[in-house]
């Protein structure tokens, strides 16, 4: 049973939220959280989350996150400063706490730009980087963090486990300067004075908009009018992987790719589309991997025809495909891999043909990608590419024919996603960024083509109606070509028919 706090939210006085500390206290009256952090309850050692003191087994010494340091954080930090303009500021709150019902939480997940930033895990903090001018004579500038955090509540580590203090903040997450939350909003009516420029998105932790209360109304004038929504150079930052990352997703892809083919030996004909959701999050979790990256699709029949089923509710037939879309977690650290299979181990003809054929384009795409004197630039233009082969291809089986509707037209039907996304701490990692940028050394990227067809269409010959194919890999790019870092997932149809008949 999930333990019941005896001051229930049901029964606290909920009052209007006055300052940026009480939001963070979910707006509980001040005078009776007093009257519940009495000395009789102590605080309790640790930073809120692991360390390599308390967790041996996961960090290294110097390691925030494991695999990354202090020193790598720290460093990001200064790259960011460094490439904000002048006078500005760049404001990142923790990500909000959310509630499945009443008391009862959400496993929590730290926005990705702060955990880029500090490795913080843990919720109610903010991170402010200042770029402020010091010396017009000279052009000098002073760059500046700054990490608040809530003031220490015993009463709350005593249910929730130890928190970041100001102290530990500076000691261990390495953050030059910390104070506790209740003075931020003063601080940053003082630095709006010097730093105008505000780059701060409010979709982040919505709460954090009645911060504003707490300044003046020239201040939230300021505020908003110089406010950028998107910190585009961040978002750069985090597009090349280090190789400290790039071992990370390697490791996340690795695990994925070995529990989903797990998975297809557990296949049969009659197996619940459920089971084999629930099948690819334990193989993932018994491998090392905190989360699922977003909620696995488990598609059988015609079900794949719907890009982001996730009911996962029927029962996968005997002659149906099972298109399985999943990744996994490491440390923050996204995978993201798709493949189709047959659930009765065997591949039908016209299954085999338009699997070839996506396999086909896959593989084409990933080569371009791979041939580093004659890459594609960037994920639009293999798109455009991989579009034409689909369309080529669906016209050679005859699925499709000449006809005066266009091919975008066609290709909205039967390819309507794009060939691939960037990939890293978020699944659609740096989203703000154009799909054109050139693809460098660093950048981890998707290769996903798929086909769809509709099952109801009578144009279309009847043994190809309801067939949908996906096959998806994770490619890390590199100087000399590229890393397919989740290769170990087998994709010939020929490779997959000889796993399922390894099943017992």
């Amino acid at each position: 049973m999930y333990a019941k706090r005896w001051w229930s939210t049901a029964k606290t006085n909920i009052r209007p939220i006055k300052s940026l500390a009480n939001l963070f206290c979910y707006g509980v009256d001040k005078n009776l959280r007093s009257v519940q952090t009495s000395s009789s309850f102590p605080a309790l050692e640790g930073v809120g989350q692991p360390t390599p003191e308390t967790h041996p087994h996961l960090l290294a010494p110097g390691e925030i996150i494991p695999g990354i340091t202090a020193t790598e954080l720290k460093k990001r930090r200064q790259d960011l400063l460094k490439s904000l303009p002048n006078n500005s500021m760049a404001l990142f709150p923790a990500a909000s706490e959310k509630f499945m019902s009443v008391d009862v939480p959400y496993p929590y997940r730290q926005s990705s730009d702060l955990f880029y930033l500090s490795g913080l895990t843990q919720p109610n903090v903010v991170l402010l980087l200042d770029k402020t001018q010091i010396s017009s004579n000279h052009n000098r500038y002073e760059e500046a963090e700054y990490l608040f955090v809530p003031r220490r509540d015993p009463f709350k580590e005593t249910w929730d486990g130890a928190s970041c203090g100001v102290e530990q903040a500076q000691r261990f997450f390495g953050i030059a300067q910390a104070d506790i939350l209740d003075n931020f909003s003063k601080f940053l009516s003082n630095r709006l004075k010097q730093s105008p420029q505000v780059y701060f998105d409010l979709s982040v932790n919505p709460s954090v908009n009645f911060l504003l209360r707490d300044l003046a109304e020239s201040d939230i004038k300021a505020l908003l009018s110089n406010r950028k929504h998107t910190c585009v150079e961040l978002a750069l930052q985090r597009l090349i992987k280090s190789p400290s990352e790039q071992h990370l997703m390697l490791q996340s892809a690795r695990i994925l790719a070995d529990s989903m083919t797990e998975c297809m030996r557990m296949s049969y004909a009659g197996t619940h589309e459920s089971f084999l959701a629930a099948r690819i999050e334990y193989e993932c979790k018994k491998r090392g991997a905190e989360r699922m990256s977003f909620p696995p699709v488990v598609a059988s029949g015609s079900h794949s025809n719907t890009l982001h089923y996730l009911q996962n509710s029927d029962i996968a037939n005997d002659g149906d495909l099972v298109l399985m879309d999943a990744g996994c977690e490491l440390h923050g650290y996204c995978s993201d891999v798709t493949r189709t299979w047959p659930v009765n181990g065997q591949f039908s003809k016209p299954q085999r043909e338009v699997y070839e054929l996506v396999l086909d384009v896959h593989n084409q795409c990933i080569d371009m990608v791979k041939n580093s004197h004659q890459r594609v630039t960037s994920l639009e233009a293999i798109h455009i590419l991989a579009s034409r082969w689909i369309y080529e291809g669906l016209e050679k089986l005859g699925i499709i024919r000449k006809t005066d509707v266009s091919s975008n037209d066609i290709l909205g039907t039967f390819f309507p996603h794009a060939i691939g996304h960037y990939l890293g701490l978020d699944v659609h990692d740096t989203h703000i960024l154009e799909k054109n940028l050139t693809l460098k050394p660093g950048m981890v990227i998707t290769i996903e083509p798929g086909i769809y067809i509709p099952r109801n269409d009578p144009s279309i010959p009847e043994a190809f109606r309801g067939i949908g194919i996906r096959i998806e890999d994770d490619i890390l790019v590199k100087e000399d070509g590229a890393m397919v870092l989740s290769e170990n997932v087998p994709k010939q149809a020929t490779e997959i028919e000889l796993l399922m008949k390894e099943r017992s």
